[in-house]
């Protein structure tokens, strides 16, 4: 009895140790398992912190390349000052490079540097010394707008077009999207700032440069001829504005080296 009694008391034992055992794996594979988890939470921390660095630096970048830009196109409005308008109508140059610093900067650093440089360079309309200066800085503030807003639009929401119309391009919000699907994007931005700048001409910019002597109360026949030939002159400085930003920025390689879109 006594031996029997001893042989069970040992079973127990090694049972007991085994269940220590396991418990004290259990436990170990516990920690392991924290310690993975707070590596990996570290990981994600540290991925998160290095990801907003990131966009914070692409975002002083791209505020930087606008301001730089808008500056350029300050002294290129200057440059522009001396340059002949368009004959008989007058008001408008025959060649306006203005906007180019504008566009370029939209197509390298995307639509933030874009409408930062659009608003420097519009307001330096104003050094020009003229009475008039005002009503050229707001036409070709809206006149540049939608060169830049339109495109980023389509490159924005163009993938859902795309689903439903199968003939369209596929689209994302990038310089390199931008490049491919280029005159796809343009057309409809200089369509849009043609009938844009007909109805700011007409209502708007005639009867303020022209004092209200050509306007639709006083003379309606040569307020809607000259807004259509203001109108219309607007696909021919569209075209210079998106194809010679165009030339600049992707030839050039520009865009690899400074873009960040």
């Amino acid at each position: 009895m006594n031996v029997s009694s001893i042989t069970t008391d040992d079973s127990s034992f090694e049972q007991s140790k085994e269940e220590v055992i396991e418990q004290q794996n259990n436990i170990q594979n516990t920690d392991n398992a924290i310690q993975i988890n707070d590596g990996l939470n570290s990981v994600t921390d540290t991925k998160e912190e290095q990801l907003k660095e990131s966009q914070g630096n692409t975002l002083l970048v791209e505020l930087a390349g606008g301001a730089i830009l808008g500056a350029l196109s300050i002294l290129l409005g200057l440059i522009n000052q001396f340059l002949p308008e368009i004959p008989v109508i007058g008001g408008m140059k025959i060649f306006d490079l203005i906007a180019l610093p504008m566009m370029v900067a939209f197509l390298i650093f995307g639509i933030k540097a874009g409408l930062l440089s659009t608003v420097i360079g519009c307001l330096g309309i104003l050094t020009h010394g003229s009475s008039t200066a005002w009503i050229g800085m707001t036409a070709k503030f809206l006149a540049t707008l939608p060169m830049i807003i339109v495109p980023w639009l389509l490159l924005r929401f163009g993938d859902k077009l795309a689903k439903r119309i199968s003939f369209l391009p596929q689209l994302t919000v990038s310089s390199q999207s931008l490049k491919k699907s280029f005159t796809y994007l343009i057309i409809p931005s200089i369509l849009f700032r043609v009938i844009l700048m007909f109805a700011v001409n007409l209502l708007f910019t005639l009867p303020l440069f022209t004092h209200g002597a050509i306007s639709l109360s006083n003379d309606p026949k040569k307020a809607l001829l000259f807004a259509t030939i203001y109108g219309l002159w607007n696909i021919v400085q569209g075209i210079v504005d998106a194809y010679l930003a165009w030339i600049v920025t992707y030839p050039t390689q520009f865009d690899k080296l400074f873009g960040t879109w």
